[in-house]
């Protein structure tokens, strides 16, 4: 079968890349054609003269009178992210993922595809999809294939869809065979918005076996200690750091990816790290500290002790749900006075036979819906 994964367009983001990954060779394990939709998912809309100009604005404030590293032309940015910044990912993105991108879905052939998967990751939130109908299969609606929704989130456990993009898409969702949520708040909110019933499953990255992850990291091992991969960096969040590092006497240690947005420093010195990379760092880290959806879910593959810091605007949903789920409760830190020096924070054994069965009844589910 010829399969179409439509998930947040493909980006330099480690999680957002593995889980990609982990769902195109379940698939492809099972004999499918598997293709990544890659595409612009503003719908070919530009953003205003007026809203350019405000934002450069606030760039020039920022930059002159905050004195913060930041761009003055976003155009400039994104050139050298391309030349520089992901060079150690493009590898990976263009010979791992099999995409083809798409300037517009409605380029879509009508046969194109047989059947179509939405997800992973947050497809469902507005604010990473901004035309929110296209993820629910809009420029297929005339098309006769298979619609499915594999672990689709809306990243958060509050509606951000307006009354007309509800509408719409309520009306498209009850064309779809399988339904199924990355977070137990998904199933409520399809529930009370859409009136569906969606189930609940795995992460792809949790579906996947860990061979696949093992098979891409380097041979040059990073070091141990205690990893931490922070996207919304803080005193508290370092001071925690710091702390637990001392206390088990191992030094800090990170794959720092906010360099690539530091303009004080050359832009050929600031290239994010490659995938192989980022995981052997949590694999073979002795503790491991994140605000990170994935980086929490690969902490769990990888056996590691963790824990994990909310993250109200990324959505702290997210990673509540997934350690709940998996009888994390104690591994999620909303206030670093709740971290307990005392406690154990690897996972347990319960975690994993949760794990065993959810990833049974996940891939039925998911080989179910495409015969």
């Amino acid at each position: 079968m010829k399969i179409g994964i439509l998930s947040l367009p493909v980006f330099p983001n480690y999680g957002g890349l593995l889980q990609a990954y982990a769902l195109q060779t379940i698939l492809e394990k099972e004999g499918h054609n598997v293709t990544i939709i890659d595409q612009n998912p503003t719908k070919g809309k530009k953003p205003s003269h007026l809203n350019i100009i405000l934002k450069i604005i606030v760039r020039i404030i920022k930059k002159f009178i905050f004195h913060k590293p930041v761009y003055i032309l976003y155009e400039q940015k994104m050139k050298e992210f391309d030349i520089y910044g992901y060079k150690n990912l493009s590898y990976f993105m263009n010979n791992k993922l099999h995409r083809k991108f798409y300037k517009n879905l409605l380029d879509i052939k009508k046969d194109e595809y047989d059947a179509y998967i939405v997800g992973s990751d947050q497809v469902w939130r507005p604010k990473y999809f901004p035309y929110i109908p296209n993820a629910f299969l809009e420029f297929a609606k005339t098309f006769d294939v298979k619609r499915i929704a594999y672990a689709a989130s809306f990243g958060c456990d509050t509606w951000e869809l307006s009354d007309k993009e509800t509408e719409v898409c309520s009306n498209l969702i009850k064309k779809f065979d399988l339904i199924t949520v990355r977070e137990q708040s998904g199933i409520k909110l399809c529930k009370t918005y859409f009136d569906i019933d969606a189930k609940l499953v795995l992460d792809p990255t949790l579906l996947a076996p860990k061979e696949i992850y093992n098979n891409l990291i380097l041979e040059n091992k990073v070091q141990s200690g205690l990893f931490y991969y922070i996207f919304d960096k803080s005193n508290d969040k370092l001071e925690l750091i710091n702390r637990i590092a001392k206390e088990k006497n191992i030094d800090p240690f990170q794959v720092d990816m906010n360099r690539i947005n530091d303009n004080r420093i050359k832009p050929e010195d600031r290239s994010q790290k490659d995938i192989g990379t980022w995981l052997s760092a949590i694999k073979n880290s002795d503790f491991i500290v994140t605000d990170s959806f994935h980086a929490s879910v690969f902490s769990i593959i990888f056996k590691k002790p963790f824990i994990s810091f909310g993250n109200k605007d990324r959505g702290a949903t997210r990673i509540k749900s997934l350690l709940e789920t998996l009888k994390l409760e104690s591994n999620y830190i909303d206030d670093i006075k709740k971290y307990d020096s005392n406690y154990n924070y690897a996972p347990k054994i319960e975690t994993y036979n949760i794990i065993e069965t959810l990833q049974k009844e996940s891939m039925k589910l998911l080989l179910n819906s495409l015969k």
